[in-house]
């Protein structure tokens, strides 16, 4: 059975749900257009019939019929009195000052939009960049592994994960014994540079020990081991080739675990400390 292509799942969705927004933008911008020239329509009719009504009234003050405007009114002052009467929202869809105020409102807010939408699509870009960047770019990642003719004899192998090429700064490897592993100080002192390995260039899938190891048996008959952990750490420095100059590091830090309860053949390292000793980047 055909795994289904969530990855075109998802863009197809992404593009659905990015119509979908453009399309309530604009019906939004529609809706309030119809919703001002309907009020501008009704505030202009109201006062057109205002003046109307001011017009008969003059006319029949001067043809006589009668002798003065109510309220005493000029026949030239009627006009502005009843628009003084309406209320005062009927300001806001006068034309072409309400009009004209409105234009500029709907304008400065498409505007503010636009440069929003923009800035999230710039955002959205550079997220899908640096998505496909890590997932092309190289990974270093660090391993604990048994000697191969010395059983009770581990290195430190660091291999490319990634799907391209990583160049080989600098590194840095060490040990030592502790009570509490996961209460390691921080920030990690790295003071035991190692040697470079012999190609600097690491393709992906290829690695390389680091140059020194750690004999277990040796090391925790040291005085210092009496009771504590022992844990190895260090880091890799390397530049990733898509971008040049761009600068990763992977850290390690293991702490051995004697399960076999005082054989040293039967212990092994476990991945311990604090982040700062693990994290990769």
């Amino acid at each position: 059975m055909q795994r289904p292509d969530f990855s075109k799942v998802s863009r197809v969705f992404s593009k659905v749900v990015q119509s979908t927004m453009r399309c309530f933008f604009f019906w939004k911008y529609v809706i309030a257009v119809v919703v001002i020239l309907g009020c501008a329509v009704h505030v202009s009719r109201q006062y057109q019939s205002a003046s109307d009504e001011c017009g008969q009234l003059c006319t029949q003050i001067n043809d006589g019929d009668i002798s003065s405007p109510h309220h005493g009114q000029g026949c030239d002052e009627c006009t502005e009195h009843a628009i003084t009467v309406f209320p005062r929202w009927y300001r806001l869809f006068s034309w072409p000052e309400g009009i004209t105020a409105w234009a500029i409102i709907l304008t400065l807010i498409v505007i503010a939009e636009q440069t929003m939408q923009t800035r999230n699509a710039a955002e959205s870009a550079l997220l899908n960049a640096k998505a496909l960047v890590n997932s092309e770019r190289p990974w270093l990642i660090a391993e604990v592994v048994r000697g191969s003719q010395m059983p009770h004899f581990y290195e430190i192998q660091i291999t490319n994960y990634g799907r391209t090429p990583a160049r080989f700064l600098n590194g840095d490897a060490s040990y030592l014994f502790a009570e509490r592993p996961d209460l390691l100080s921080v920030p990690p002192n790295y003071s035991s540079p190692f040697v470079l390995p012999k190609q600097l260039l690491i393709a992906p899938g290829k690695g390389f020990p680091i140059p020194h190891g750690y004999n277990v048996p040796h090391l925790l008959q040291k005085p210092a081991a009496a009771n504590k952990t022992l844990v190895i750490y260090g880091r890799v420095l390397y530049e990733d080739t898509i971008i040049p100059g761009v600068e990763h590091e992977t850290r390690w830090c293991f702490g051995y675990i004697d399960v076999a309860r005082g054989q040293t053949m039967g212990g092994d390292f476990m991945l311990t400390g604090p982040n700062e000793y693990t994290r990769n980047g």
